[in-house]
């Protein structure tokens, strides 16, 4: 369900290629907050013995991020991972054929497999002379999608009637301080909701992510922000939703 905690996915095993080029998948309910190992191994239930250690699994959204291709199931948990409800979950193992590795009916050309097939005497054609080579094919290498690191050590203080802060200093995250350089850089990106936020800091080799789904108490999410101090700390301001209202905690109790 949009938004919710549970993910609906349709797995697609190795073998799932009939005969008839039919695509057989199997859905499966399973919380956005679990591990990539934890989804292995409903896939193993499902499927019957597969060895773990060969087990590859690639997901593509339905829509939005993560839509235009297959990518690869990395450690950590499917939302860190970017995966949507109403995703299709691919599964390979190492002992797959290599013939089935490769063309129209290979799980990565699966959309393909209800396209007619070409009459065999349509498949090759006489020609005279030698092959002539007509150019070289250009390839545009994907974005890089960088891995998410949590930032976990902060402070904050119910600073007055109207105002929440964080901090994120040197101290607690030096990783994450340094990689948002200065102000000027832009490379902290926040988006805060009615009683959530999300900081992400772009660094070079890992997104740093800050983010609280479920504050104590409601924010005005136009009024909150975000300033960096070179070299110190990230602050980030919330504007309570209700003067006066003070926060025991910053995120809701369960």
């Amino acid at each position: 369900m949009p938004g919710g905690r549970q993910l609906d996915l349709a797995v697609v095993p190795p073998s799932a290629i009939g005969q008839e080029g039919a695509v057989a998948t199997k859905n499966v309910s399973i919380s956005k907050y679990s591990q990539v190992e934890a989804l292995k191994k409903g896939v193993m239930d499902l499927y019957g013995k597969m060895d773990q250690f060969d087990l590859v699994l690639y997901f593509q959204n339905p829509s939005g991020p993560f839509s235009n291709r297959l990518r690869v199931l990395r450690e950590g948990n499917l939302k860190e991972n970017g995966v949507a409800t109403g995703a299709t979950i691919v599964c390979q193992t190492a002992q797959w054929e290599e013939c089935k590795s490769k063309g129209a009916e290979s799980l990565y050309y699966m959309w393909a497999a209800d396209l007619p097939r070409v009459p065999e005497e349509r498949r090759v054609q006489p020609g005279q002379g030698e092959p002539v080579k007509l150019g070289q094919e250009t390839v545009i290498p994907a974005p890089e999608v960088l891995p998410l690191r949590k930032m976990l050590d902060y402070s904050w203080v119910d600073e007055s009637r109207k105002l929440v802060k964080i901090y994120i200093t040197s101290n607690e995250d030096p990783l994450a301080v340094a990689a948002a350089a200065s102000e000027q850089d832009k490379l902290v990106q926040s988006e805060f909701g009615q009683q959530s936020l999300k900081i992400t800091v772009q660094g070079k080799s890992v997104k740093h992510v800050l983010e609280i789904e479920e504050l104590e108490h409601g924010i005005v999410p136009e009024e909150c922000k975000v300033k960096v101090v070179a070299g110190k700390k990230i602050s980030i301001t919330l504007r309570k939703a209700k003067d006066d209202q003070l926060w025991h905690t910053l995120v809701m109790r369960k």
